[in-house]
């Protein structure tokens, strides 16, 4: 069957400014952070040469804020998809990692990944989608 959607929000806003928003009150949430855009060098070479792991770097506390404020908004067993347009892993794994990490020290909900079909043992669960 089909699922309606009862209660819809689609922001282009900073997700930092919803902080005072309840926790728990998302069943699904997609947080598509800012990034050093390396993912797209093919499209604009340019970047190529401006990328360095210092622009990573400083993307990733705002990633992980962002991050933050979207995982304690959901309900338990609600889905964050978190989303770069960057293939590095200091923009993903490390952001991903350290901030549930972070609220499981921190937090009386435990926040995990989803643990995908076909994914091995041990592996971090994770669905990595690589343009064509």
């Amino acid at each position: 069957g089909s699922r309606s959607l009862s209660h819809l929000l689609i922001t282009n806003a900073d997700g930092r400014d919803f902080e005072n928003v309840e926790e728990g009150s998302f069943d699904f949430i997609i947080c598509d952070v800012p990034c050093s855009g390396d993912g797209t060098i093919r499209r604009s070479p340019d970047l190529l040469h401006k990328w360095s792991t210092k622009n990573a770097e400083k993307n990733k506390p705002v990633q992980q804020g962002l991050l933050k404020v979207a995982l304690k908004r959901l309900r338990p067993g609600g889905i964050c998809v978190y989303s770069t347009c960057s293939l590095n892993p200091i923009e993903n794994d490390e952001v991903v990692e350290e901030t549930l990490n972070e609220l499981n020290t921190i937090s009386t909900n435990e926040y995990s990944l989803l643990n995908l079909e076909g994914s091995s043992e041990g592996s971090c669960d994770s669905l990595r989608i690589l343009p064509a």
